[in-house]
């Protein structure tokens, strides 16, 4: 191009721009050059014809729809304008993968959950042996109050220190499964909510056939009652109190290997689970025991699945008495589906089917093992600490008595009083 054509666009654009009553805009001609002026719709008209001109060897796509401006259209109505074509880039998609370390991480949890299994396993076992323990401990003439009591408090007692957010941080710190060990497996299984419940209806319905009147009755169930609740109570305090005085914190540790930890939870409680068969197979006279200890485990695994249903909550959450559905469901649940297991155990005693020794054995086991570690009193008190207002947590203890009562009232106290039979299988904790 000439300098002539040169300084004849030059004049075009300077004669467009005296013209224009619009704002200035900046943009770049077909030559490179930079140039601010007043753009009309004129202006632009020419500037777009330029550029087909300019680039009339691209194809452009027919079934483009051309895109006026507004004001184009008003000014000059037969105006062409050349459509704007927006480019593009194609993203390249691509199937979500897992992570390089992917596999490696599935069989971290699964490790995990395995190891904290072991660890349930192995501290349900210990928690049933301190709850019949302290059960054949306080069983004597003349006992004040329900042998049971004295292990609810222990459990309890190790609740609180342990659930202590100190104490809870200095057991994680040092090997992570083993807080659910103590809390989950052993203060779980040292309580036990169906037990209770059982030992209220006894009192309710002088099972143990004492010269007494009705009244007398109800109020040996609701001193029961009172005393368990009272001593889970203290001892979650006392525990919280203990862990205030003496931290584990201050105690020096080491924190385990993840690898050996796991390794080692795994082999402690399967070698425990197994060790108890064995010794059940072999010696019969300690059966009514190891029977609780082989089926001890189940029981605490299935409420520690349970227990996943229990919302996070805080100390700091209001919950009405009407949000039932924000009660803890999963301890809920594993408290009244272990009283209903008990009180059809009670019931299959009263038959003549199971009169040997060995199937009441299996039958007490079933009672004091999985039905026992099935239900918990340590997790139940904790949780009447936590739930606000006090109203709530009242109707969440009451509804939990009173539906497993009645359960015992349905299941165990129909059939004896309807049947008029006795239990089959005599019981004895030394033989």
């Amino acid at each position: 191009m000439g300098a002539v054509q040169w300084g004849q666009r030059l004049a075009e654009r300077q004669a467009l721009g005296r013209q224009s009553t619009l704002r200035g805009a900046c943009f770049v001609d077909s030559f490179g050059m930079h140039q601010v002026v007043a753009e009309t719709p004129a202006h632009r008209n020419l500037r777009e014809t330029r550029r087909a001109n300019h680039h009339h060897h691209q194809d452009v796509p027919t079934a483009m729809t051309t895109r006026t401006h507004p004001q184009d259209a008003a000014a000059s109505p037969s105006s062409c304008a050349w459509p704007k074509i927006r480019y593009r880039a194609r993203r390249r998609r691509r199937t979500p993968r897992l992570p390089r370390d992917g596999q490696r991480c599935l069989t971290a949890m699964a490790w995990t959950t395995l190891a904290t299994a072991g660890a349930i396993t192995l501290g349900s076992i210990w928690g049933t042996l301190a709850r019949l323990g302290l059960v054949a401990l306080n069983t004597y003439d003349g006992q004040s109050i329900a042998p049971l009591v004295w292990a609810q408090a222990l459990g309890c007692l190790v609740f609180g220190y342990a659930s202590h957010k100190r104490s809870k941080a200095a057991i994680e710190g040092w090997y992570a499964p083993a807080f659910p060990m103590i809390t989950v497996g052993f203060a779980g299984s040292c309580t036990s909510f169906s037990t209770w419940a059982l030992d209220v209806f006894q009192a309710f319905s002088n099972g143990e056939h004492h010269d007494r009147i009705g009244l007398y009755s109800v109020m040996d169930a609701l001193a029961q009652t009172a005393t368990t609740v009272g001593m889970g109570l203290a001892g979650v305090w006392a525990g919280r109190a203990l862990a205030d005085a003496y931290p584990l914190s201050a105690i020096p540790t080491i924190r385990m290997h993840t690898t050996a930890g796991h390794v080692t939870a795994v082999l402690l409680g399967a070698l425990f689970w197994i060790g108890s068969a064995l010794l059940c197979g072999l010696h019969a006279p300690f059966r009514h025991v190891t029977f609780a200890l082989v089926l001890c485990p189940p029981g605490a695994l299935a409420r520690w699945q349970l227990s996943l249903l229990n919302p996070p909550r805080s100390a700091d959450d209001r919950v009405h008495v009407r949000q039932w559905t924000r009660w803890p469901l999963g301890t809920f649940l594993a408290n009244i589906l272990a009283t209903l297991v008990l009180c059809g155990v009670v019931t299959g005693k009263l038959s003549r089917t199971f009169s040997s020794k060995t199937s009441c054995d299996a039958l007490q086991g079933l009672q004091d093992g999985f039905a026992g570690c099935l239900s918990t009193v340590s997790t139940l008190i904790a949780e009447l600490l936590v739930l606000r207002p006090m109203r709530t947590s009242f109707a969440y203890l009451f509804t939990s008595w009173a539906l497993a009562v009645i359960s015992c009232v349905l299941l165990v106290g129909v059939p004896r009083w309807t049947l008029d039979i006795n239990d089959t299988c005599q019981w004895q904790v030394l033989s």
